[in-house]
């Protein structure tokens, strides 16, 4: 059988194994797993079915011949981190969503999905480094009244983005997003984050999925940018920042419930607006540092729950699978991990074109 190399990497690094460790659990030597990756030698029927049973992969997943974007393919994947996160742990997590990636290429490559508006890249080259024209722009061509997002999941997916909430292992990781061509945006939100810090950060990724098909060294700068014009438009929230003399605790906790974004985003749009200066903009750090509210701030924002893929796998599973199990072995994947990673709860029903069985392959 063909063996892909490149996903026995991607299958160890999601198992967050080493090149000894996936060795001893499948009786040979670490060289030999090297030389494999390396693609330096040939597997062997006998060691592939080894490799795949300790890996806990079906066989057919090392047959796929998939491209694989991994971690040295920056401008494909952006991650929201902090620089504290383990490079090994990184890379797990970056390989168990490329895993999902290519699970999601196969169910969705025969199911249209309907979108009510579009994914449109804007470079931001191309409009002179202007973000808050390229949010005003974006709300505009999605139709957004004024003031604030109130479902910003709904509005990605009435797009044709998928939102995921994902399990980081670590609350250092906001978000990641990847658009592979064929495919629609994948948006990858830590699961356990705050409302107001999901929706943040999902803007953020949002303005990187549209603003930047290539890599610089301003692009988490513009995306934070993007993130509070798109969520807070200058000429809606000005008046509301300047509705007292001053902006105080309890002003900005009224607006919190109202934008459904963190007092410190709040803080921080002011600022860039000129409604503060730079000292009032430390003061007010200042003192959410003091009570604590850096990390965990009071008034909490509502989780906003995707949709989309969940009604896409009730689509499948009622149209063209016995049940979960025969799911999974068409996206040649291990039972347990499917329910792990996809949403397979019953979940109201979108229309969808299901043009034929997603076992099919594109040959």
């Amino acid at each position: 059988m063909h063996f892909n190399t490149d996903l026995l990497l991607l299958a160890r690094e999601s198992r967050g194994y080493s090149q000894t460790e996936l060795a001893k659990r499948a009786g040979m030597t670490q060289e030999t797993v090297s030389r494999y990756e390396n693609n330096s030698l040939a597997v062997a029927e006998e060691n592939a079915r080894k490799l795949a049973g300790a890996l806990n992969y079906p066989l057919e997943f090392f047959s796929q011949d998939a491209r694989v974007y991994g971690a040295g393919i920056t401008f494909e994947t952006y991650f929201r981190k902090r620089t504290s996160v383990g490079s090994l742990h990184l890379r797990k997590v970056q390989a168990q969503m490329e895993v999902l990636r290519l699970r999601l290429d196969r169910l969705l490559r025969n199911i249209e999905l309907e979108s009510e508006f579009n994914f449109d890249a804007m470079d931001i080259d191309e409009y002179d480094g202007d973000v808050e024209r390229i949010a005003g722009l974006l709300r505009a061509a999605w139709k957004l009244p004024p003031g604030p997002v109130k479902n910003l999941v709904g509005v990605i997916e009435r797009a044709g983005g998928l939102v995921i909430h994902f399990g980081f292992g670590t609350p250092k990781i906001d978000a990641a997003s990847q658009w592979v061509r064929g495919m629609p945006p994948l948006f990858f939100v830590n699961s356990s984050a705050p409302g107001d810090r999901q929706r943040l950060t999902l803007s953020h990724e949002l303005g990187h999925v549209l603003m930047h098909r290539t890599m610089s060294a301003n692009v988490e700068e513009e995306a934070d940018r993007f993130a509070s014009s798109f969520l807070m438009p200058a000429h809606d929230i000005l008046p509301e920042l300047r509705s007292r003399p001053r902006l105080t605790l309890d002003l900005l906790s009224n607006l919190k419930v109202r934008w459904r974004v963190s007092m410190q985003a709040l803080v921080r749009r002011a600022r860039d607006l000129g409604v503060i200066t730079e000292n009032e903009y430390r003061n007010l750090f200042i003192e959410f540092s003091r009570r604590g509210w850096r990390k965990h701030e009071p008034v909490e924002v509502q989780h906003e729950e995707p949709k989309l893929l969940a009604e896409v796998l009730t689509t499948v599973l009622k149209t063209s699978f016995a049940d979960v199990g025969d799911l999974a072995k068409a996206l040649l994947a291990d039972e347990e991990d499917l329910r792990q990673q996809f949403p397979l709860g019953p979940t109201r029903l979108r229309v969808l074109s299901n043009k034929r069985n997603t076992g099919d392959s594109r040959g």
